[in-house]
């Protein structure tokens, strides 16, 4: 399961070292040391995390707010390198997760992006969708619709295209995970419908005890698609 993260970072120096961390913790690093190019970045991608560092960009702070109202990276994890003089308010306002004060040393940085990795891998969990080919039952108003599932995620679904299926349709659905994974029954609505008639599922209501065995399915595969050779923290 890869892991990307937005550096928005001029001097060389300090694009090495991150660049260099992040490798080693199997996070793909994608380096933009222009504003104009990261308020790009963050508009047309979903990004694990995203690094920037505001002694270099006055707007780092307002950079890092601005992405909590996209949709794709409002749960994205933030880090603000701030100056020596930045007071417990400048801090604050960044509504960063982390922040790294000058001076940096290798072992605060070390420490940051280790925790940080433990949160995007949580965050990954929650939205990875891994791809399936299910039957499902689909259940409404006593009428019930055969469709195939083609991934699935802890908080929903895509099918294939159904010629019966509206973008309405709300109800009940059941199918049951590969490898004697367990049968997962819940509520759900149509979140999206293409013209295509593929559509996508979001889990309505769904019990605590069958969430758990969809999350733990979930992210046993997830744990298998990590970068080899990365030792995993907590």
């Amino acid at each position: 399961m890869a892991l990307e993260c937005l550096v928005v970072v001029r001097e060389p120096k300090l694009q090495r070292a991150l660049s260099g961390l992040l490798t080693g913790l199997g996070v793909h690093t994608r380096m933009v040391p222009d504003p104009e190019q990261a308020t790009k970045a963050i508009s047309e991608s979903r990004l694990d995390a995203v690094i920037v560092d505001c002694c270099d960009f006055a707007d780092g702070p307002k950079f890092i707010r601005s992405m909590r109202k996209l949709p794709a990276n409002a749960h994205s994890i933030t880090f603000a390198i701030l100056p020596p003089s930045a007071t417990s308010k400048a801090r604050t306002e960044t509504e960063a997760h982390f922040i790294l004060q000058q001076p940096l040393s290798l072992d605060l940085i070390t420490r940051s992006l280790r925790a940080a990795r433990n949160l995007m891998l949580q965050e990954k969990r929650r939205f990875f969708r891994y791809p399936v080919n299910l039957p499902v039952s689909l259940v409404s108003a006593g009428e019930e619709l055969k469709a195939r599932c083609t991934n699935v995620s802890a908080g929903g679904m895509a099918l294939a295209s159904h010629p019966v299926l509206e973008s309405t349709w709300a109800g009940r659905l059941k199918f049951e995970l590969p490898e004697k994974g367990g049968v997962i029954e819940a509520k759900a609505e149509v979140a999206w419908m293409l013209p295509d008639k593929t559509a996508g599922l979001r889990f309505t209501t769904i019990a605590d005890n069958v969430r758990t065995v969809l999350e733990q399915w979930i992210s046993a595969r997830v744990v298998d698609e990590e970068p080899s050779g990365i030792v995993r923290q907590g």
